[in-house]
């Protein structure tokens, strides 16, 4: 949608061409009108969060018109730069009808936008039984208009403000199932080398692929938690989001480990999908669009500072985990280090070739696969370097670098390289969660795009 700035005159026409098709309306059909518009401070009248919050009207407008059997005899819809608008010519009580109006208005989080004015058939419009707030500080809107109380800019950031309520709720449901959505279909993407698929358990004799579809689904609820996470903390600096979703983070790890019987199946996943929905939140305004590089920058911003003190803090400590281990031994900083670079490996090599895949064969599994079997080829996997040790992961790698630049993989080779990872005991973890955010990634891009 190409965004542009109106002037006053445009404002003006507009409102006269809409007064023309009234009146027209009233004579033509004989029966009261519906008038529909937006209302948004600015030069700015329509672009996709105000689009959005008009169809919902739209929508709820319609229906409630044919629940209470008021047929519409004509409608008319304008979208262009002066704003958006629906114009009703409806067979119905025009009381009835302002009752339809108002309670709509009144009943949505963003409904205070609406202003769906209601014209008698003699040319009169009916006016509310009570007066709208004002949006921005809640007195008599007409007081606060008549006086030019608020700036423009003050009724810009409270129209945002309403957009984001409206919608927040349901789009943090959205999210929350995107996740679990990625989450599901790496788990099902077969071949993977070494990993659970439909084939075969891989090199884990504790896991099955139905207990990672129900590992991924337990986890949905938290999805949303960190997108509300993101959203409470939207007006600070990302980095104090930090302990606040690792928290969430440690009480989704208790519930995954409840509901497969204390398998770990998602401990990698918790934590980047953790961050990538606090850093949707942060973001959101109000549609459901991303830049995935803003997305991954914020990432990059929530656990930086967060990741050099926890890095720091390792030596001192008595236990640690296979991944800190690793860190202490070879410096190399794992799942925690992949989301302090801002995913740079999924951006460099998982997501290029998923989409490049995808778009020469419209498979989503065959660009899954090859998607894998780049991050294996440039990631350091600490979960390999664990079970096969530094030699073994290393030269695994360097050998599917090489295979890698002469094309891709047939899935008679993928086969016999997941026979190896069995016979060896590898299993490539963390570049299966970092699949799992390739398809996250692309998913909440393909979003954007529409």
């Amino acid at each position: 949608m190409i965004v542009s700035q109106v002037t006053l005159e445009e404002v003006l026409d507009a409102r006269e061409r809409r007064a023309q098709l009234q009146h027209r309306y009233l004579e033509q059909y004989a029966v009261p009108v519906v008038s529909f518009t937006m209302n948004i401070a600015g030069p700015v009248k329509t672009n996709p969060r105000i689009r959005r919050v008009f169809e919902h009207g739209r929508t709820a407008l319609e229906q409630r018109l044919q629940a209470e059997g008021c047929r519409i005899v004509r409608v008319q819809t304008v979208h262009g730069k002066t704003g958006d608008e629906a114009l009703y010519a409806v067979d119905g009580s025009a009381g009835k009808l302002k009752e339809i109006c108002t309670a709509i208005e009144d009943g949505f989080p963003a409904g205070r936008l609406y202003d769906m004015d209601v014209i008698g058939t003699d040319g009169v419009k009916l006016s509310r039984e009570k007066e709208r707030s004002c949006i921005v500080c809640g007195r008599a809107g007409r007081y606060c208009a008549s006086r030019r109380i608020h700036s423009t800019e003050e009724l810009q950031k409270a129209t945002e403000r309403l957009i984001c309520t409206a919608f927040e709720e349901e789009d943090g449901k959205w999210i929350g199932n995107l996740c679990v959505n990625a989450l599901q279909e790496e788990a099902l993407t077969t071949p993977k080398p070494g990993l659970v698929d439909r084939n075969n358990n891989g090199s884990h004799r504790d896991m099955t692929l139905s207990l990672l579809m129900k590992s991924a689904d337990s986890l949905r609820h938290y999805f949303t938690e960190c997108f509300a996470v993101g959203r409470a903390y939207s007006s600070g600096s990302p980095g104090v989001m930090f302990p606040v979703l690792r928290e969430a983070g440690i009480r989704a790890e208790r519930v995954m480990l409840e509901a497969t019987c204390g398998v770990n199946t998602h401990k990698g996943a918790v934590f980047h999908f953790g961050l990538l929905c606090g850093s949707a939140g942060y973001l959101y305004r109000g549609v459901r669009q991303y830049s995935i590089d803003e997305l991954c920058s914020i990432v990059q911003s929530v656990c930086a500072d967060a990741l050099a003190e926890y890095l720091k803090s390792l030596p001192e400590r008595t236990e640690l985990t296979h991944g800190e281990a690793q860190y202490i031994k070879s410096g190399i900083t794992g799942a925690r280090g992949e989301a302090a670079s801002g995913y740079r490996s999924v951006r460099t090599y998982g997501l290029p070739v998923f989409e490049r895949v995808l778009a020469g064969t419209g498979d989503r599994e065959q660009a899954g696969v090859q998607a894998l079997l780049s991050l294996i080829a440039h990631t350091e996997d600490t979960n390999m370097m664990h079970r096969g040790g530094w030699k073994t992961a290393g030269e695994i790698a360097s050998a599917l670098r090489e295979r890698l630049q002469a094309g891709e993989p047939v899935r008679e080779e993928i086969l016999a390289l997941d026979e190896q990872f069995i016979r060896l005991n590898l299993s490539p973890g963390g570049s299966a969660d970092l699949l799992g955010v390739t398809y996250l990634l692309h998913d909440l891009g393909a979003c954007a795009e529409e």
